[in-house]
């Protein structure tokens, strides 16, 4: 389980494409090594760490990840959102995040605002059921409070220190985000419209 709160911001080195899914070796600078076997989010999927130290990490991306999120497009030198999985005796600080993506999002327009960069995304057909005003979202790994919902489009405002610690910083409209919904919605509508 993670929280949403980005710890590091990688940067993706090596992306080797195999049978079954895709080898992706990330430079990155934790205090304290990633051994082998931990999980962890990057840009908010859930990983395994196949091996690792404080400067380098390597996971694999099987074929159902690839499709799934936006993993399968990124490339050497993208900058990537980092977390490691919340020990038991951590604060949860953002909001309950599996590291399960949903589906993915278009950035249809950044507009900045003063202080706070809106961000607005497009969702394909049939997801916006899952949002609600001033609900939680993870967007790549961030969790993040949506600000205003206009049909399959909803808002989000990232504050500076999100902005300058998160990989938010680097995007431009039109790229892919990888989402995860807030669990609590889905679990409810399965509960609703279980036959």
């Amino acid at each position: 389980m993670f929280t949403g709160i980005v710890e590091k911001i990688g940067r993706i080195t090596r992306v080797n494409r195999a049978s079954g899914g895709a080898r992706i070796s990330i430079e990155t600078d934790f205090n304290s090594p990633i051994p082998a076997g931990a999980s962890i989010s990057c840009d908010g999927a859930c990983l395994t760490v196949e091996k690792g130290n404080r400067r380098q990490i390597t996971v694999m991306a099987v074929e159902e990840t690839l499709a799934r999120t936006k993993l399968g497009q990124i490339k050497t030198g993208y900058r990537i959102n980092l977390e490691r999985a919340l020990p038991a005796s951590g604060r949860l600080d953002g909001h309950i995040v599996y590291g399960h993506i949903d589906t993915t999002a278009r950035i249809t327009e950044i507009i900045p605002k003063g202080t706070q960069t809106t961000f607005r995304f497009l969702l394909p057909p049939g997801n916006a059921k899952y949002i609600v005003p001033k609900g939680s979202i993870a967007i790549d790994g961030v969790s993040l409070t949506i600000a205003n919902i206009t049909g399959s489009e909803f808002e989000v405002a990232i504050i500076p220190f999100t902005y300058k610690n998160t990989n938010f910083q680097f995007k431009h409209q039109g790229e892919l985000v990888n989402v995860e919904f807030d669990v609590v919605g889905k679990y409810i509508e399965r509960l609703v419209c279980r036959e």
